[in-house]
């Protein structure tokens, strides 16, 4: 085309820092193989990237590489949502200025200061509860404001459950799954799944990679009734139909000291920023 315009919002991104721009192109409207590509950007380390301006994410940056490239001109309407999805802020015009104007709004509103790293972290997945990948993202944007070795309880609504995610059948505890990843190191474990799972689709390979360096990382327990329901299980989380019993469980994962807590009510859409990020 001779013109695009690219209408969408801006707000924290797990891998990408913030959406917006061109990410409604690349990956938005790409083929399978760039998808693909795309979000292996910045995963060869595990750390946080949801938040970090353009300069600091390998993802951000060969979205807006990508766009540069194409003829024509693009032309960009963004907003910026807050926790309920309404709009609270909008811009317009090229799209990586429209993006960054709405991005640096967006570490205000949901980047949240703490303290240090908790003993427990504690996150429910609204507003992003709708299924199981969705309600995840509460891990994956919270859990590096949780200690290494420390424990994450998610909360986790799901009413449409897994939605349909092609999911392993079969459960290995953490302490397995910890030994597994020492024996073969991460992409020799993602081979194994790679070669267990070939109905596995791409969307869950994604989740079962990030849930791979989690569970390396830390205790995960979930709490979601509706997940129990449908029978879901995957190697080294644990989930959990009862209140009583997830903190239970996390006493005696966290043993006889007083621990320090955070609690993360919108861990769909918020995230953690520590001393070292101001």
């Amino acid at each position: 085309a001779d013109l695009r315009v690219l209408v969408g919002s801006v707000s924290a991104h797990l891998q990408a820092g913030f959406a917006g721009g061109y990410k409604l192109l690349f990956p938005g409207m790409s083929s399978l193989e760039t998808i693909k590509k795309l979000h292996l950007r910045g995963t060869s380390e595990f750390r946080r990237l949801i938040g970090l301006p353009a300069e600091a994410n390998p993802m951000r940056q060969e979205i807006d590489r990508l766009g540069r490239l194409l003829d024509g001109e693009t032309f960009a309407v963004q907003l910026l949502l807050d926790e309920r999805g309404r709009a609270v802020a909008a811009s317009a015009g090229e799209p990586v200025a429209a993006q960054r104007a709405l991005a640096g709004q967006g570490v205000r509103r949901f980047g949240c200061p703490v303290p240090g790293e908790a003993d427990l972290l504690v996150a429910n997945s609204f507003p992003l509860e709708h299924d199981l990948w969705q309600g995840f993202k509460c891990i994956a944007n919270t859990l590096f404001a949780a200690r290494p070795g420390g424990v994450i309880v998610a909360m986790i609504k799901a009413d449409r459950g897994s939605n349909g995610m092609k999911l392993p059948k079969w459960t290995l505890s953490r302490a397995a799954i910890r030994w597994l990843l020492r024996l073969t190191g991460r992409q020799g474990l993602l081979s194994i799944f790679a070669r267990l799972l070939p109905q596995v689709n791409d969307e869950a390979k994604f989740f079962v990679r990030f849930c791979l360096n989690t569970i390396r990382r830390n205790d995960v327990l979930i709490y979601s009734p509706s997940l129990s329901a449908e029978g879901i299980r995957f190697p080294g989380l644990e989930l959990y139909d009862s209140l009583p019993a997830v903190w239970a469980r996390a006493g005696e994962l966290l043993g006889k000291r007083t621990p320090n807590v955070t609690v993360f009510s919108h861990g769909g859409v918020c995230y953690p920023v520590t001393s070292d990020d101001c």
